[in-house]
């Protein structure tokens, strides 16, 4: 039954609702041909002429009749449609058997010799097998060099179909093919009291090389426990296709370097089905095989009752509105469109005229006995009782309320009507801009008790949207966080995942715009100080001193937090360009606030020498002005010409470790044009944001698809770990 919320009705087959639309069409087409009508008698008969010509003729009654005739359709076509409202439970009882169905998934299963290849059409048969269950109960289990329980007995069709598409020999933790280890994991299945309402389905190419599934098939035997096998290939065979490492395809080879041939080999599985008393069946020779095998011979075991439990029958309702649409067809086939004649008949020797289906007459005693002795139990018009006028009742006393209750919390209760309802009427506050209005409506919805995770998930999206409009990043970032979290695989997971990343990159755009070589990049004026708006004696008080560096580990932490959600969305979505766009912006936006902090370090460093050059300036003023006779070169050139070299040399010692910070001084670069002063800064003129160039997204894709193909990598070597090595892995 598909769920929906129109006045709290389900449907059985929503797909005929669609129907419904079809009385907005006879509507549409109705009104069409009476306006044309019009137009006609208009185009041939005078106003005054129409009373002769076309009596008593009424538009709004042609209209009226294609009014009921729409809502007959379109409520016929909801009937159709299976409503059903309310329902009851019912003690079941089912009585099935129990089928273990193997699947073989070794490496010899993907030969080509059946199309599209053997282990494709095996979970075809199954899926088959799977539509025609009548109450049974169905395991899978997957086996080749050893087996292994992919589902457990159970009703549920839909999760039996679900597991099957995972049933592939790239999980086997161990190659070959073993019969007997599936046979002994299918008998452990079962409980054990008779096998006469159990059986076990083998879907196979027969190619046992271990060599102990005929025995294990005698101990089935023994327990009563029937084995059907049905044979997945042919007796030509075919070679087993494999991936090259470099890429490509190609064939698998033995120890000897041949490549191996795998055929079915029909007789080994026919005597082991014969040993149980089962049936054996190729699929080559048979359409659908194991379906037949299921109408002929597995259906007819013995079935056993097994208590169900209980199960919902819900209430139909298609009855009201069939009952609808047969009194709007009853209307519109009733309903003429000229107005009744006037008729004129006698009561009593006195004329009356019946208009509208009410007697209207001056004297009520001219109507018939039985009129004027019924008349006060059925109120008809002219001996009703005077009607005595009741005063408006007082206003009740309106209450101040108190200052307490102005102050408590208001309690969130839960939204009385379904989650659907609720999620309209919160969109609609939305579009209307009613954001205190939708962000009540949210917690209401999630107040809610016994939500799903779908539920909550979706609801956890809009409260998302309604913070982000109401100006809380935080409270929106967050909201589709838990969203994402709570989502299936899907849109609505991609999507929360997208907002979350981009309202936390929308957050670490403002703190980038905040940093001072920002906004002197992009001639931005400069934030006010903190301490500016605070009036009164507190405002001479200065505030204390903001860490190091702390506008660019803000920045820096919030676009890391960005990062972090746009790479949850690009994982799920590896072709989603808007995601890798917003990615590189993080990417560049990393780089310049590192190249930023290195700047400022810099700058740090310079002041830092000046401050100590100041100091030793103080200390030895001499030695200042050999310095500055150094850094000056043409007074060196002066005192080279009128010293000795001896002199020099003597000299040279002492002014070494004062001349060394002066050799190689630093010399700027143009990227640091932003960390010096004002005047190098205008000179330099950086670009504020550099766009990659194509180099560098290439480069960056080639990182991006690397890290891709290492994961797989690394995926295949655990399997190839964890699968034990056989002499003969196929």
């Amino acid at each position: 039954m598909t769920k929906a919320s129109f006045f709290g009705f389900g449907w059985l087959r929503p797909d005929f609702a669609v129907w419904a639309t079809a009385g907005i069409v006879i509507l549409l087409l109705g009104f069409w041909a009476v306006h044309r009508r019009a137009l006609a008698v208009d185009s041939l008969v005078s106003q005054r002429q129409k009373s002769k010509f076309v009596p008593r003729l009424s538009l709004n009654r042609a209209r009226a009749r294609f009014v009921l005739a729409a809502f007959a359709v379109s409520f016929l076509a909801l009937a159709v449609s299976g409503p059903v409202r309310g329902f009851t439970l019912r003690e079941i009882r089912r009585r099935g058997l129990d089928l273990v169905v193997c699947i073989d998934t070794s490496r010899s299963m993907l030969v080509r010799d059946l199309r599209p290849d053997r282990i494709t059409r095996a979970r075809r048969e199954v899926n088959g097998l799977i539509e025609r269950l009548r109450g049974d109960r169905m395991a899978l289990i997957a086996f080749a060099g050893d087996a292994r329980e992919v589902a457990p007995l159970t009703h549920d069709r839909n999760a039996l179909s679900s597991l099957l598409e995972n049933v592939t020999p790239a999980e086997n933790e161990k190659g070959g093919t073993d019969l007997g280890a599936a046979l002994e994991r299918a008998l452990a299945m079962f409980d054990g009291r008779t096998g006469a309402h159990e059986g076990i389905v083998m879907l196979t190419d027969g190619e046992d090389l271990e060599g102990h599934g005929l025995e294990v098939a005698r101990k089935a035997a023994e327990r009563g426990v029937k084995v059907f096998v049905v044979g997945m290939g042919t007796e030509a065979g075919g070679k087993i296709p494999v991936e090259r490492q470099g890429g490509g395809e190609t064939f698998l080879r033995d120890a000897n370097n041949q490549e191996v041939v795998s055929a079915m080999g029909g007789r080994g599985l026919e005597e082991l089905a014969s040993t149980t008393g089962g049936a054996y069946l190729s699929a080559d020779s048979s359409a659908a095989p194991l379906e037949e095998l299921y109408e002929k011979r597995i259906s007819r075991l013995e079935a056993r009752e097994v208590q169900g439990g209980q199960e919902f029958v819900p209430h139909d309702r298609f009855q009201w509105f069939l009952g609808v649409a047969a009194i709007c067809m009853l209307g519109a086939a009733g309903l003429r469109e000229r107005r009744v004649r006037a008729r004129k008949r006698l009561v009593r020797g006195r004329r009356v005229r019946r208009a509208g289906g009410t007697f209207v007459e001056s004297d009520p005693r001219a109507r018939p006995v039985w009129a004027r002795a019924l008349a006060p139990i059925l109120c008809l018009p002219g001996l009703q009782a005077p009607q005595v006028p009741q005063a408006a009742p007082a206003p009740a006393p309106t209450v101040a309320p108190s200052p307490d209750a102005a102050e408590a919390p208001p309690k969130v209760t839960a939204y009385a009507g379904s989650v659907r309802s609720g999620l309209e009427e919160l969109r609609a506050a939305l579009a209307a801009k009613k954001l205190e209005e939708a962000r009540g409506l949210g917690d209401a919805l999630l107040a809610k008790p016994k939500l799903s995770d779908a539920m909550r998930a979706e609801i956890e999206y809009h409260r998302g949207v309604v913070a982000e409009a109401c100006g809380d990043p935080g409270g929106s970032a967050a909201a589709f966080g838990r969203a994402g979290g709570l989502a299936a695989p899907g849109s609505l997971r991609l999507d929360a995942w997208y907002n979350a990343g981009t309202v936390d990159l929308n957050v670490a755009e403002q703190l980038y715009l905040q940093i001072p070589e920002v906004r002197e990049a992009r001639k931005l004026p400069p934030l006010a100080p903190a301490n500016s708006a605070a009036p009164g004696p507190q405002a001479a008080q200065p505030a204390p001193a903001p860490p190091k560096n702390q506008d660019l580990d803000q920045a820096a932490a919030a676009f890391k937090v960005a990062r972090a959600d746009l790479t949850l969305r690009l994982r799920a979505d590896w072709h989603d360009a808007d995601t890798r766009a917003n990615l590189e912006l993080i990417q560049r936006r990393l780089q310049a606030i590192e190249k930023l902090r290195k700047e400022r370090e810099e700058q740090e460093k310079k002041e830092q020498e000046k401050k100590q050059d100041s100091k030793d300036k103080d200390k030895d003023p001499k030695k200042d002005d050999k310095q500055q006779d150094k850094s000056d070169p043409s007074k060196q050139d002066d005192k080279s010409k009128g010293e000795k070299p001896e002199d020099d040399k003597d000299k040279q010692p002492e002014d070494k470790p004062a001349d060394k910070p002066e050799e190689k001084p630093a010399e700027p670069k143009p990227e640091d044009a932003k960390g010096k002063d004002p005047k190098d800064a205008k000179q330099a003129k950086p670009s504020e944001e550099k766009e990659l160039s194509k180099e560098q997204v290439s480069r960056l894709m080639d990182q991006l698809q690397a890290i891709d193909k290492e994961a797989r990598e690394l995926q295949a070597r655990i399997r190839a770990h964890r699968r034990a090595p056989v002499p003969k892995d196929w």
